[in-house]
C-alpha cells in the first residue's frame, strides 16, 4: 500500500501543483484559497468513497474507463476510453510545456546555463520513456526519493512561516471564514483547484498489481487524497498569512512564479530558494514519470479490450510491465511536442495553457460520469451491498459537484486559458474523441471487452 500511495501522490505532484495553480487559486479566492482546497478535497473524498467500493468487484488497469463500461456498457465505455486517452495525452503535453519553461529558468538562475526550453523537454522525455520502459519498481524508487525531497523543500517554507509568527496576518484562521471564499469567484477557484488533483484517481489502475486489492486500493486512495489535500491546505494557509489576507491575491497575480521563492529566501535563506528551484524541476519530473506510467497502463488495458491494437495489451514476460504501451506513449508525446516546437508555439501560452484547459475539462466530464457509474453498478449487480451512503449518496454528490465545476469551466473557459481565445475550439476534440471511440466499438465484429484479461 505505501508504494501505491507514493506512486499516486508523486503523479499528482504536490510541489508542481502549488507552483502551477496556487497563484491562480489565490487570484480568484484571495485568502479563501485554503478553504477552496478543503472543499475540493471533500469532493474527491466523496468520489473515492464510491470509487473504492467498486474496486472490490472491478480489478482492471483501465481504471474509471473499466468502471464506466461495467455500469453503462461497452459503447459508453469506448467513448470514455478515447476521451481519457485525449485527456491524459493533452495533460502530459501541457506539463511538458510548463516544465520546459521552468527548467530553462532554473538552469539559467542556478547554474548559469543558457539552454533552450525544447532541449529540456526532449531530454526529459527520453529519460522518462526509459524509466517507464524498465518498469514500475524502478520508477517507484525514483519517485519515492523525489516526493520526499519536494515535500521537505516546500513544507519547510510553510513551517518556517508559521514558526516565525505567520507574517503580515500572523497565524490567522480568518481566511476560512465564508466571507473570504463564498463569492462569485468560488467556481473559478475550484476549477483551478480541481486540476491539481490529477492522478488521484489512479490508485485503482494498479489494482491488478496489488496483493490484497480489497483493502490495499481503498486505503491507498484515501491516503493519497487526504495527504495531498492536507499539504495543499497547510501551504496555502501559511502563504496567505505570510503576505497578508488583504494582499495575497494581488501578490499572487503580479508575481505568480516568484512569490513562493520570495518566502523561501525571506523565512529561511537564499540557498533554500535555490534548492526550491531545483525541487520544482524534480517534482515536475515525478509528475511526468507517474502520469506516463498511468497512461501506459491505459493503453495496455485498451489494447487488451480491443479498442486499440492488441499488441499494446501484452506485458513483458519477465517484468510483467506493459513495455509496448509505454513505447507507444513516448511516440505519441514526442510527435505532438515536435509538431508544436516546429510550428514555433510558445511553451507556456500555447502548449501549457491550451492543453491544460482541454485536459482538465475532459477530466471533469469523466469524473462526473465515473461517479454516476457507482450507484448504477451496485443497484444492478450488488443491491444492498456496503450501504446506501458509500454506494449511492456519496457518488451522486460527487457527480453533482464535478458537473457544476465542469459547467463553470466551460463558462469561464476564456479566462481559464488566458488570452488564447482560439483555444476554445479545442474543446470540440472531446466529443470528437468520444465519437471515435464509439465508432471503433461499433465497427469491431466482436465488440470491445473491458473485462478482458491476459494471464
Amino acid at each position: 500500500m505505501p508504494a501505491i500511495i507514493f506512486f499516486v501522490v508523486a503523479a499528482v505532484g504536490p510541489m508542481s501543483g502549488m507552483m502551477g495553480a496556487s497563484a491562480l487559486v489565490f487570484d480568484a479566492a484571495g485568502p479563501g484559497a485554503p478553504m477552496v482546497f478543503v472543499l475540493m478535497t471533500i469532493v474527491y473524498v466523496l468520489f473515492v468513497i464510491g470509487y473504492s467500493r467498486m474496486s472490490y468487484y472491478v480489478a482492471n488497469a483501465g481504471g474509471f474507463v473499466a468502471y464506466i463500461a461495467r455500469a453503462f456498457g461497452e459503447k459508453v465505455g469506448s467513448a470514455t476510453a478515447a476521451t481519457s486517452v485525449l485527456m491524459y495525452t493533452t495533460l502530459l503535453c501541457s506539463f511538458y510545456g510548463i516544465y520546459g519553461v521552468l527548467a530553462q529558468g532554473a538552469l539559467a538562475d542556478v547554474f548559469h546555463w543558457n539552454v533552450k526550453w525544447y532541449w529540456c523537454v526532449f531530454v526529459t522525455l527520453a529519460l522518462v520513456s526509459l524509466l517507464s520502459y524498465k518498469g514500475v519498481d524502478i520508477s517507484l524508487k525514483f519517485l519515492s526519493v523525489l516526493l520526499i525531497l519536494e515535500t521537505i523543500a516546500l513544507g519547510a517554507v510553510a513551517v518556517a512561516i508559521v514558526v516565525s509568527g505567520g507574517g503580515e496576518s500572523g497565524n490567522s484562521l480568518a481566511g476560512f471564514a465564508p466571507a473570504h471564499w463564498l463569492n462569485g469567484n468560488l467556481g473559478v477557484a475550484m476549477l483551478w483547484a480541481a486540476g491539481v488533483y490529477v492522478g488521484i484517481e489512479a490508485t485503482v489502475v494498479f489494482s491488478e498489481e496489488a496483493r490484497n486489492r480489497r483493502t490495499t486500493i481503498p486505503r491507498a486512495a484515501y491516503g493519497a487524497v487526504i495527504s495531498v489535500g492536507i499539504f495543499y491546505i497547510f501551504v496555502t494557509w501559511a502563504l496567505s498569512n505570510a503576505f497578508g489576507l488583504d494582499d495575497i491575491a494581488h501578490v499572487a497575480a503580479t508575481d505568480p512564479n516568484g512569490f513562493i521563492f520570495e518566502q523561501a529566501q525571506d523565512k529561511i535563506a537564499h540557498f533554500w530558494s535555490v534548492w526550491l528551484h531545483i525541487q520544482v524541476i524534480t517534482s515536475f519530473f515525478a509528475v511526468l514519470l507517474g502520469l506516463h506510467n498511468i497512461l501506459a497502463r491505459y493503453f495496455f488495458a485498451l489494447g487488451r479490450a480491443g479498442l486499440m491494437p492488441s499488441g499494446l495489451g501484452r506485458t513483458h514476460a519477465a517484468t510483467q510491465n506493459p513495455r509496448r504501451a509505454s513505447v507507444a506513449i513516448s511516440v505519441v508525446l514526442g510527435t505532438v511536442l515536435i509538431l508544436f516546437t516546429v510550428c514555433g508555439a510558445d511553451p507556456y501560452l500555447v502548449i501549457y495553457e491550451w492543453l491544460i484547459g482541454l485536459g482538465t475539462v475532459a477530466l471533469l466530464v469523466i469524473l462526473a460520469l465515473t461517479s454516476l457509474s457507482v450507484p448504477i453498478f451496485f443497484r444492478r449487480e450488488h443491491p444492498g451491498a456496503h450501504g446506501v451512503f458509500p454506494t449511492v449518496i456519496s457518488p451522486i454528490a460527487a457527480a453533482v459537484c464535478f458537473a457544476v465545476i465542469t459547467y463553470m469551466a466551460i463558462r469561464h473557459y476564456d479566462s481559464f486559458v488566458g488570452s488564447q481565445h482560439n483555444a476554445a475550439w479545442l474543446l470540440l476534440l472531446i466529443p470528437i474523441a468520444a465519437a471515435v471511440g464509439l465508432g471503433i466499438c461499433l465497427t469491431r465484429p466482436r465488440g470491445v471487452d473491458f473485462a478482458a484479461r491476459l494471464d
